[in-house]
């Protein structure tokens, strides 16, 4: 069931995933419904076929029924057939799509769990990591944000050879419900800025962004 939406700058939709596949396969119209079964011979996992058409129908209820997807070499989708922009994220029982007419945007989910803290030397910097709350519960939601960010930024960028530990660095931000984060990118002698903006639900946060120009 859809799950969240937001209808403004860009759209977002969040669906979760308690419908099984068939039951999931039902909301398409029937000679679609056959090509994702086809599709869906591929997939081993059941997570992984539900993640699949959860995204393909949250993506025909934002661009028109029957779209078809592709994939960059780099692994950022796109449509065949519409113009829009757009990027696909999910997480344990929850799949986000996020589109925009002209724009490059990028998206990120992340369930909350204990992993993000035991491997926070892997993704976070020094400068990201003196700046976390002693406060266990406030530092595993910023952790949780930091690595979120640093996955949309690297999404949105879409480039070979940058890496979180060695190349993003998440700037100090305000914790609330909703908020605007940036993370800036550095490299040879160089920084980009990303802004972003981030929503905290109940068991998962969500980062987004939107490039400046394409």
């Amino acid at each position: 069931m859809i799950f969240w939406r937001l209808n403004d700058e860009v759209e977002i939709l969040i669906w979760k995933t308690e419908e099984s596949v068939d039951e999931t396969l039902l909301f398409f119209a029937p000679g679609i419904q056959e090509i994702h079964r086809e599709r869906l011979e591929s997939i081993k996992y059941e997570k992984r076929r539900k993640e699949y058409l959860c995204a393909r129908l949250l993506i025909d209820i934002i661009a028109g029924e029957g779209q078809h997807v592709e994939y960059l070499e780099s692994g950022r989708p796109y449509l065949t057939d519409c113009k829009k922009e757009i990027s696909i994220s999910h997480t344990k029982d929850y799949v986000a799509v996020i589109a925009d007419d002209d724009k490059r945007v990028a998206i990120d989910i992340e369930v909350f769990g204990k992993t993000v803290e035991k491997v926070k030397n892997r993704f976070c910097t020094k400068q990201e990591l003196d700046y976390l709350s002693e406060d266990a519960d406030i530092r595993s939601l910023q952790l949780h944000l930091i690595w979120s960010a640093k996955e949309t930024a690297y999404k949105l960028l879409d480039e070979k050879g940058i890496y979180f530990e060695e190349h993003f660095f998440v700037l100090p931000f305000q914790l609330d419900k909703n908020g605007i984060m940036h993370c800036n990118i550095i490299k040879d002698n160089t920084v980009r800025n990303i802004k972003m903006q981030y929503k905290v639900f109940d068991d998962f946060v969500m980062v987004w962004a939107i490039a400046d120009d394409n």
